[in-house]
C-alpha cells in the first residue's frame, strides 16, 4: 500500500499540463474501475524553499496527541488549530503560520474547496490534492482538468506568492530534521515488508511440504518482535514527539511487522527442508477424509490423515494430483517423513500403501 501510494502522488504531481492566465498548472484527474471520479491534484511549480503537508486533521491524529505519541504546533488560532494538522517541524513556517493571519485564511480556503483537501510542498512543487463524489463521470478529463484547474490556480498562485514572501533561502534538511528520519524509518519499513511479500511467494513454494509447525513460528515471532520493538524504539527516540510519529508508527505495526512474519516464516520454513540431512523415514499414514476445493483456475486435492510422526503436524495437508489418486477414504498411503533441520517435520512425498498398518496418531500409533 505504501509504494502504490507514492506511485499514485508521483503520477498525480505529473498530470497534464493547462494553461490559466499567464502561466500553468498540471492537473490530474484519478478514475475508478467504473470509470466514476475520485480525484483531482493541481501542481504549481514553485521557488524550492519549504517542505511541508497540510491536511484535516482526523481521530488518529487527535488519538495520538492526546496520548503523547505525537505533538503538533499550534497557531493560537483555535479554529485553525482544530481544522488543520500541520506535518512540518520547520520553524521559519510555524512562527509565519503563527503570525500571519492573512496566510492561515488562505490555507483554510484552499482546503475548504473540497472535502479532505489537502496542501503538500516539496521538491519545488506546491500541490492541491482532493478526494471527489458525485461528479459526473460522462465528463471528459480534459473537461474536468480544465474545470478544476480554473478553480484551484488563483489560490495556489497566491499562496506561492505569500510563501516566496518569507525570507528563508532554498530549503535545508537540518531545518526539519524528523522529516528525513522518518523517511529513513519509512523506507526501511516499506523494504521489510517487501521482503514479505517475497517471501509469502516462497512460503508458497514449501508450504505444502511443511506440516509440522511448532519451532518455526517461535523463531518467526522472536524476529518479528525483536524488528518492532526496535523500529518503535527508533520511531520514539529518533523522532521523539513530532508530528510524523504516528504515521511512522502505523508503517511500523502494518508493514514492517507483518512483513517480518512472513520473511522470517519463509526463510525458517526453507533452512528447514533444504539444510535437512535426515534421511526420509517410511511412515503409513490413514486417510480420514479427502476433499477438493476449486478455484477460478486451479483446484487443490486434500487429504485429511490421523496423524504425524510429530505431533504439531497439521492434519489437512494440501497434495498433488497424482498424489490424491493413491489411497481413499479409509486407506492408507506412505509418507516420505522428515525430522527437519530445525526440528520441525515435513514430507518429501507419498507413495501407494499396499497394506496398512497400525494407525498413526499424533506422534505415535494405535
Amino acid at each position: 500500500m505504501r509504494v502504490v501510494h507514492n506511485g499514485q502522488r508521483w503520477r498525480k504531481s505529473t498530470g497534464k499540463p493547462v494553461v490559466v492566465g499567464p502561466e500553468s498548472v498540471r492537473v490530474h484527474v484519478t478514475r475508478g474501475k467504473n470509470k466514476e471520479v475520485r480525484g483531482v491534484s493541481v501542481t504549481l511549480d514553485v521557488a524550492d524553499q519549504f517542505r511541508f503537508r497540510l491536511r484535516p486533521e482526523w481521530w488518529l491524529d487527535r488519538f495520538a496527541k492526546r496520548f503523547g505519541i505525537a505533538q503538533e504546533w499550534q497557531t493560537g488560532d483555535e479554529r485553525f488549530d482544530e481544522k488543520v494538522f500541520i506535518l512540518s517541524e520547520d520553524p521559519t513556517l510555524l512562527e509565519t503560520l503563527s503570525s500571519d493571519r492573512e496566510l492561515r485564511e488562505l490555507v483554510a480556503t484552499i482546503l475548504d474547496f473540497h472535502g479532505g483537501a489537502r496542501l503538500e510542498c516539496a521538491r519545488g512543487q506546491l500541490m492541491f490534492d482532493a478526494t471527489l463524489s458525485e461528479v459526473d463521470r460522462k465528463l471528459s478529463d480534459e473537461h474536468l482538468r480544465e474545470m478544476y484547474a480554473r478553480e484551484i490556480q488563483p489560490a495556489l498562485a497566491r499562496l506561492r506568492d505569500r510563501l516566496e514572501r518569507i525570507s528563508v533561502g532554498d530549503w535545508r534538511a537540518d531545518r526539519d530534521p524528523a522529516l528525513r528520519r522518518k523517511g529513513w524509518l519509512v523506507g526501511v519499513s516499506t523494504a521489510i515488508a517487501a521482503t514479505g511479500i517475497v517471501g509469502l511467494f516462497v512460503g508458497f513454494m514449501y508450504d505444502r511440504h511443511q506440516v509440522a509447525l511448532d519451532v518455526i513460528p517461535r523463531y518467526s515471532a522472536w524476529v518479528t518482535g525483536g524488528t518492532g520493538a526496535a523500529l518503535l524504539a527508533a520511531a520514539v527516540l529518533w523522532l521523539g514527539r513530532s508530528p510524523h510519529t504516528h504515521a511512522v508508527v502505523l508503517d511500523v505495526l502494518f508493514a514492517a511487522m507483518p512483513g517480518a512474519w512472513l520473511a522470517s516464516t519463509a526463510g525458517f520454513t526453507w533452512y528447514n527442508e533444504t539444510h535437512d540431512e535426515s534421511a526420509p523415514s517410511h511412515v503409513v499414514a490413514h486417510v480420514e477424509s479427502m476433499y477438493t476445493t476449486k478455484h477460478r483456475s486451479s483446484t487443490n486435492y486434500h487429504l485429511v490423515v490421523s496423524g504425524w510422526p510429530d505431533a504439531p503436524g497439521n492434519r489437512d495437508v494440501v497434495v498433488r494430483k497424482d498424489e490424491y489418486s493413491l489411497t481413499s477414504v479409509g486407506g492408507c498411503v506412505v509418507l516420505l517423513w522428515h525430522r527437519g533441520r530445525l526440528g520441525d517435520g515435513w514430507i518429501s512425498g507419498y507413495e501407494r500403501a499396499d497394506t496398512c498398518g497400525p494407525v498413526l496418531k499424533d506422534g505415535g500409533v494405535e
